[in-house]
């Protein structure tokens, strides 16, 4: 009974430091850029992303967030996700000369409205993590949360236990250029496929 007891302390004890390991680091970044970006393929495959670059000069890490709608006519289907890369900017004699890319296994998205934890379909892409759905529910919150320049997107390096994180909270005047061309661009998207 003793010995019972004592492995289901020491089971107790281990799963407490392995949830603690994991309890995220949230910064609240120096500097958040955005941009609207069309990454559309052909007529009939269409994209519209919304970027949120974020840096914390002169820490080396970078990150980038990207809210895409992709759509593809022929097949009749519309997509939204939430994309994280993250790198490192490498500096030579005191200035930047590069960047290089830092591959992630685990990315979460959450704002006031959403958690993408356990809610998208999580997928690895070129060392980055996409998160994805084509629930017409999920679009108008991630869009709204998103465009709103209040979020935390939080990530995991490959081969780390620690969940770093990056508590965004950017003004109107920062986000208002690219996320008017961004809604044009959806507003198109839907309108060629018929959503009113």
């Amino acid at each position: 009974m003793r010995a019972l007891f004592l492995a289901a302390r020491a089971l107790t004890i281990l799963v407490l430091m392995s949830a603690q390991a994991a309890v995220a680091e949230d910064i609240q970044p120096k500097h958040v850029e955005y941009a609207f970006k069309n990454y559309s393929s052909s007529p009939d495959v269409r994209n519209c992303s919304l970027a949120a670059y974020i840096s914390n000069f002169p820490a080396p890490e970078l990150v980038s967030v990207m809210f895409r709608v992709d759509a593809s006519r022929p097949k009749n289907v519309m997509f939204f996700s939430i994309t994280t890369d993250v790198g490192e900017q490498i500096y030579q004699s005191g200035k930047p000369v590069s960047i290089r890319k830092v591959p992630i296994d685990q990315g979460e998205f959450l704002s006031d409205e959403f958690n993408s934890l356990g809610r998208l379909h999580t997928r690895l892409d070129d060392g980055g993590v996409q998160q994805v759905t084509n629930d017409a529910e999920v679009f108008p919150i991630l869009l709204l949360d998103f465009q709103s320049g209040h979020f935390t997107i939080r990530f995991r390096r490959q081969g780390s236990d620690a969940i770093r994180g990056y508590t965004v909270s950017s003004s109107m005047s920062a986000t208002i250029a690219a996320t008017t061309q961004f809604s044009d661009c959806v507003i198109k998207l839907l309108t060629l496929f018929g959503v009113k």
